[in-house]
């Protein structure tokens, strides 16, 4: 049976760019009967040009792949699906030989729960490679995983600090994706930028909340009024 799934984000997150469903090969992911509990995001880089050639959803759709992700941002501001978020993704570098949290030797993220880092994170390739992502990175680019970095968070709960929004290379030795030891990966100014716009949204949120509440107020006094 071929792998399938509803997205999960609306069609219109990354508007005026698209959201692609690019289902990934059914045999490069999975959690052992386990689902996917996201408690963190994990961001990676996927070796490849940004060049406008989508080369990681064909890869992930190739059984040889072995690995999969969840979402993917390409240079141009596209962000593809291709692993449900309740389904664990193969994407965190979870060998015990090559597990870390930050430089601590075999340790687990506190987010982790004793469970494969595996099936406690969602997933996200940002098109470009980690030497060079400081200078591809594009403004649409950027956009895109900022707002999906301030949708899982509102979505799931999940803090948008440097414990729960972590590089690739902070979880697998084996590793140096996005490029936050290199310096050129600014995940510090996408948090700040996702703060704010999960801030907007909330307070939007409450502003519609609000509104409601006094055109329910405004009703229901004019209809005393008119029993008078």
């Amino acid at each position: 049976m071929t792998y399938d799934f509803e997205l999960d984000v609306p069609a219109d997150l990354v508007t005026p760019h698209q959201v692609i469903k690019a289902p990934a090969f059914e045999g490069n992911l999975g959690g052992y009967g386990r689902p996917n509990v996201p408690r963190a995001l994990v961001l990676h880089t996927p070796e490849e040009d940004a060049d406008q050639n989508e080369v990681t959803p064909r890869w992930f759709a190739d059984p040889r792949a072995r690995a999969s992700t969840h979402y993917y941002a390409d240079d141009d501001g596209d962000l593809y699906q291709m692993v449900a978020d309740v389904d664990c993704a193969w994407a965190q570098g979870t060998h015990s030989g090559n597990r870390h949290w930050k430089g601590r030797a075999s340790a687990l993220p506190p987010w982790n729960e004793g469970v494969n880092n595996n099936c406690r994170a969602l997933s996200i390739e940002i098109e470009g490679r980690a030497a060079s992502i400081g200078r591809t990175l594009a403004p649409s680019q950027r956009r895109t995983v900022v707002r999906w970095l301030a949708r899982k968070s509102a979505q799931y709960d999940i803090p948008l600090d440097r414990d729960h929004v972590v590089g690739h290379e902070e979880l697998a030795t084996n590793k140096r994706d996005p490029g936050i030891a290199l310096g050129t990966f600014p995940i510090g100014r996408l948090i700040a930028e996702a703060r704010a716009l999960h801030l907007g949204v909330e307070t939007a949120a409450v502003s519609r909340e609000l509104r409601s509440a006094h055109d329910a107020i405004r009703r229901a006094l004019e209809l005393l009024e008119a029993r008078l």
